[in-house]
Formats: structure tokens, sequence, C-alpha cells
């Protein structure tokens, strides 16, 4: 929800109730309840991968040489190929690996990496999801086609062994070692061997999955006060049953204090979860656009103070998407964004140069604030007017400028502690 519409929200409860909107205060949002608000994201994609390793032992044994000796084996590896023999022409194990990675790619572009894995935001999932059955769809679509093309395949695999065979039986000869059989024999008998390891159709249908696992972030489950109750009821029921009064009050003291000590660690856990949670998506989100700032600057100092009309393009498709991301209304990254989107396309007048420079400097600047105060480091944007470590002064009128609360630090709003460290900036 962006701050206008958290405003627009407020005056509706308010007209509802009958109060002024100035007396309804806004609440931070919840890092539990947010953690809920995505899914977890898994995905296990397989297939034949149509490739075996050669060692200098099994080439000599694929060629159906009898080699034990070292030296040979050493002959083998210093003039003959050794490495991976391919049961599937080369475009189809090209093509299964881009759609892999492609897949994975669109993950990590829709998602925040975690403890648990990549998590996808409520406000993103759709696009992602949507993006994901493109990617499997064109998975299944390639394992259809190599079904299909089964025997054209084979036979063009069998065909091109058959051509190394006879030029690895020259080759052979060459350095005097000339196998048993005669040359058409050999080269029958090496095909044969490959034919042998190359997949049926059914077993490379079968060997192909694509698959999503869904879930949501697992918090330790004793974490309320409900369940301390629930975990002391039953202990103590336990003792009643087995401990005479004297004892009993005894054990029940030591089970009170082992039940407290209990809740508080996973109430440590649960505070520990939550901050590493929120610090992962501030420090990916923050890094993100800090580089996506630094970038369209640098390309501004390239072409002498212009912003080209295709950066223009992608920083506005830019925006959109880290809008989606930024899920967690974040109020100073909405205000820096807002106010770059307003210099790309100005609502009256000429684009203005100096305003598109100033606004990606401002977006820079916060970021890096941010990020030393995780403890990250990212490279310098000095060149391009974006200190190595911003100085409170200029922080506190860079977000006056964007009306975010000058005073008010954006990690501790956010919900967290600041990291301790001789970088950190106000």
């Amino acid at each position: 929800m962006t701050p206008d519409e958290v405003q627009a929200a407020r005056g509706v409860v308010a007209e509802k109730i009958g109060e002024s909107a100035d007396k309804i205060s806004i609440q931070r949002p919840r890092w539990m309840e947010l953690m809920t608000q995505g899914v977890i994201v898994q995905l296990h994609l397989g297939r034949w991968r149509a490739q075996e390793q050669l060692s200098a032992k099994s080439l000599a044994e694929e060629l159906g040489l009898d080699i034990t000796d070292e030296a040979e084996l050493e002959h083998i590896r210093q003039f003959l190929a050794v490495g991976a023999k391919r049961l599937l022409p080369l475009k189809y194990i090209h093509r299964a690996d881009a759609i892999d990675a492609a897949a994975r790619t669109s993950l990590e572009a829709y998602s925040y990496k975690t403890g648990w894995g990549r998590f996808v935001p409520a406000t993103m999932y759709g696009f992602w999801k949507e993006r994901n059955a493109t990617h499997e769809a064109d998975y299944y679509n390639l394992r259809d086609e190599i079904v299909k093309e089964y025997e054209a395949i084979r036979q063009e695999v069998i065909s091109s062994y058959r051509t190394q065979a006879g030029v690895v039986y020259d080759r052979m000869t060459r350095l005097g070692m000339r196998p048993d059989a005669p040359r058409d024999e050999f080269i029958e008998q090496f095909t044969e061997r490959v034919s042998a390891k190359i997949r049926t159709p059914d077993e490379i249908y079968r060997s192909f999955y694509y698959r999503v696992e869904l879930s949501y972030i697992p918090l330790p489950a004793m974490v309320s006060g409900e369940r301390a109750d629930q975990l002391s009821t039953e202990m103590t029921e336990w003792a009643t049953a087995r401990l005479d009064r004297a004892a009993l009050e005894d054990r029940k003291r030591k089970l009170d204090e082992m039940n407290a000590d209990i809740l508080a660690s996973f109430r440590e856990q649960k505070e520990e979860q939550v901050d590493a949670f929120l610090k992962q998506l501030v420090r990916q989100l923050r890094s993100h656009v800090y580089e996506t700032a630094v970038n369209a600057l640098e390309s501004i100092k390239r072409n002498n103070g212009k912003l080209m009309a295709r950066s223009a393009n992608s920083l506005r498709s830019f925006i959109a998407t880290t809008e989606q991301m930024n899920f967690y209304s974040d109020p100073e990254l909405n205000a820096a964004l807002d106010a770059l989107g307003k210099a790309i396309t100005p609502a009256e007048g000429e684009q203005t140069p100096e305003q598109i420079e100033k606004a990606l400097q401002d977006l820079g600047i916060l970021c890096r604030a941010v990020l030393l105060q995780v403890g990250e480091t990212p490279r310098s944007g000095r060149e391009v007017g974006i200190a190595d470590v911003p100085d409170a002064k200029s922080l506190r009128a860079t977000r006056k400028s964007l009306g975010v609360d000058p005073t008010e630090n954006p990690i501790e709003a956010l919900g967290l502690a600041v990291r301790k460290s001789r970088r950190s900036v106000a």
C-alpha cells in the first residue's frame, strides 16, 4: 500500500467513526505479518543430461583398448580428446540449459534471497507465476520435440561418432597405437557402444521434471504466551501424577524457570528471524536500486549530461517494478522513486537534465546510507556525485526535500536494529 493509499484509508476509517483523520495514527507494519505476505519458492528442474565424463582410462575402454599401463594412459591424455561425451546434439543441450537458467533468473528477478530460500512477495507473485508458466511450457515442449524427433536425433549422434571414430583410429595409427580390429570394424564397435548409452524415448520423456515448491517462512512454533502456558500446564499435570507435594513444588519451580527460559529463547529466535528477514529484503532492494542509480548516472555522464530515451524508458520500467518489490512500503524509498518518476516525466514543460541527475543522486545517496548501516559496502559512486559516506547534514536535507521526516532513521523506522559501525550514518 502506497503512502497515498494509507492516507486515503485513514480518511475512510475516520469518516466511519466520526473522528478527525489527524487523530488516527498510522502504525508501522508488523514484520511478522509481512513475512506471511509472500511465499518461499523453490524450483526443481531435472532431465537426462545426455553426456558422460571420460577419463583417459574410460576413453581407452570406449576405444576397445585394454590399457592398464600408466605411461600409455598418459599418452592418451596428451594426444587424444578426453572430456565429455555428448549423447544429444549440442543445440538441444544448450536449449535445455538456457531454459533452466532463464527460469531461475526469472525467479531471482521477482523475489528476495532469504535464509529460507527465494521469497516472492504477494505483489510480485502473479508476475512471476505468469513468466514461470512460460519457462515450464518451453521446458516440456523441448522434451516433446526431442521425443518426436528421437530417431533422427539418434542417427545424427551415431553418424557424428562414426566420423569421430574414424578420425580417432587414424590418429591412433599415426601414434603407433593401432587397435587390433580393422578400421571399419573398429568404427562399428565404437558406434555400437555409443548407441547403447543413448536413452530410449520413454526414458528421456520420464527424465524431464519441472516442479515448483511453495511454502511459508517457518517460524519457531512456541513463541506465544498461550503456547508457553500450555507447555507449563502439560508439564505440571505430568509432575502432579508422579510426585508428592514437596517434590511437586520444587519441580514446579524448576519447570517454571525452564519454561521461562524456553519462552525467552523462542522469542529471541523469532526476533532474530524477523530481523534477518527484513535485513535481507532491505539489503537486496536497496542494493539493486543503488546499482541502477549509479549506472544511470554513469550513462548520463558518458552522454554529456543527457538521459537517452532508451535509458529513460528503462528507468520507468525499473520504478514500476521496484514499487511492486517494495511491498513493505519503505516510505523513504517510495518518496525517492516518486521524485525520480516526476523528473523523468514532468507534468509540464521540457525534461530537465539537472532534475533527473539530482533525483538519481538523491536515490543513490539514500540507498548507500542505508546499505552502510546494514553492513554492506557498495561500489563507489563518488565519480557521479554520491559520497562514499553521506554526511548527516546532506541526508537530512535530502530527506526533507522529499517530504520524509529528516530526523527519522529509515532503518529504525522500519523496525530494524541499526548496525553498530563507524561507517554507519544517521
